[in-house]
């Protein structure tokens, strides 16, 4: 009774400190997940350790990374995802292609092998879909070509999550199966690109169950999470990867004639899950660590924000993304995301990161989170200052062709006597 008592206690601090965090920090326009990162970081083992037992919340939070994926997948427009299919699957290869490279050249000064160069470069890659759309929303960009290319990014970088996490996963073994490894991502990828095709003009499935289940709030909640959790399963018995069940099931079903009574339903289920996968992010970071190596983790995550705008920014002007568009998601995408948690995380247990690397990881991860938004509002500032200026200096340049070309009508000097 007072082990059980003790986590009840834990659980109802934490929540309640993260409620209340979220709050106060949503009226200085920050993203609700920095709150519930903070309130764990405050409450766990290395603040205030009002936390120690975090065993459970960590079961939950990887319960809400299924979730996670689940509602990705539903919320994934598959016909405006087509539109900008191309620009955006190119960026996002090109944004991998970059941020591995780095990460390979910063090996030769850090001593990083192969594994852990390869699995940095895929954290790096990630975006934040959570503080991409909330800064989005922000500025009223959602429904404009900015806001349809910036989630058109997210959803191609949640599906080359898949990959990642099999790469990943791979590194377990002592000799890692190459064929094996291309062939689980062509399966996995492939099986995507055949739901992608089969619902792209809109194609709606209707089961004769679905009936039954109309305007049964409780039972659509049980029917989503027994599809996530089923699918999940059987994607990790086929040796892929439970997140790829979960994604590759909440794609189809958000294309059922019932999916968005389980969008409805499933969303606050999800919320209450992913508010324990950002707390057990919180309680994750060691807040010694970082007193020990602050400039360390500011400067790694000041340095990837910046790469990872001119970056992004790069990749989309290569995919032929007009200049104006390209910059305003390239900031809204300058941080690394919530999917990057879970990378590194795959990569502690599989011995691809020791415990140093994935301190740092996890302390940069959640600075890039916390620094986006502020990033975004100064570079913005920046930009539209220098804008009016050059624009200022091209309006005194016509003023002065202007004048110079002018022919004004000379008066006549000479007078007849």
């Amino acid at each position: 009774m007072n082990v059980h008592g003790i986590d009840l206690t834990s659980w109802a601090i934490i929540i309640a400190a993260a409620i209340a965090m979220g709050l106060v920090l949503i009226q200085f326009r920050l993203p609700s997940m920095v709150a519930f990162i903070a309130a764990g970081v405050i409450l766990g083992p290395t603040g205030f350790g009002l936390v120690s037992n975090i065993g459970a919340v960590n079961v939950l939070a990887e319960i809400g990374v299924l979730m996670l994926l689940f509602l990705a997948g539903m919320k994934m427009p598959v016909a405006s995802f087509i539109k900008v299919l191309r620009p955006v699957s190119l960026a996002v290869g090109i944004q991998m292609a970059g941020a591995i490279g780095i990460c390979f050249l910063m090996s030769l000064a850090t001593g990083w092998d192969t594994r852990a160069s390869l699995l940095f470069g895929f954290i790096l890659a990630m975006s934040s879909t959570a503080v991409a759309l909330n800064m989005l929303e922000e500025l009223g960009e959602t429904n404009t070509r900015v806001g349809q290319l910036t989630i058109g990014l997210m959803i191609a970088q949640d599906i080359a999550v898949v990959p990642m996490l099999i790469v990943v996963e791979s590194f377990g073994a002592a000799r890692p199966d190459i064929a094996g490894i291309v062939l689980r991502i062509a399966v996995a990828l492939g099986a995507l690109a055949a739901i992608i095709w089969v619902f792209r003009k809109g194609r709606v499935i209707d089961l004769p169950f679905f009936q039954q289940l109309r305007g049964r709030d409780d039972l659509v909640a049980l029917f989503s999470l027994m599809a996530c959790f089923a699918a999940a399963s059987l994607s990790g018995l086929l040796d892929l990867s439970p997140a790829y069940g979960a994604f590759a099931i909440g794609l189809v079903a958000g294309n059922t004639s019932i999916g968005d009574e389980i969008k409805r339903v499933a969303t606050p289920i999800q919320s209450v899950l992913v508010v324990m996968f950002f707390l057990s992010v919180g309680l994750l970071i060691d807040l010694t660590y970082v007193r020990e190596n602050l400039w360390l983790v500011l400067g790694s995550a000041l340095g990837a924000i910046v790469f990872k705008t001119a970056l992004n920014i790069i990749s989309l002007r290569l995919a032929r993304v007009e200049s104006s568009s390209a910059y305003q998601v390239g900031l809204a995408t300058a941080q690394i995301g919530e999917f990057s948690f879970i990378l590194a995380g795959a990569g502690l247990s599989v011995a691809a990161l020791d415990s140093e690397r994935y301190r740092l990881a996890i302390a940069v991860i959640a600075a890039t989170l916390i620094m986006s938004p502020i990033w975004m509002v100064m570079a913005r500032r920046v930009h539209d200052g220098a804008k009016a200026s050059l624009q200022k200096v091209r309006d005194s340049l016509r003023t002065l062709r202007a004048a110079r070309f002018a022919q004004p009508d000379q008066p006549d000097s000479k007078q007849d006597p």
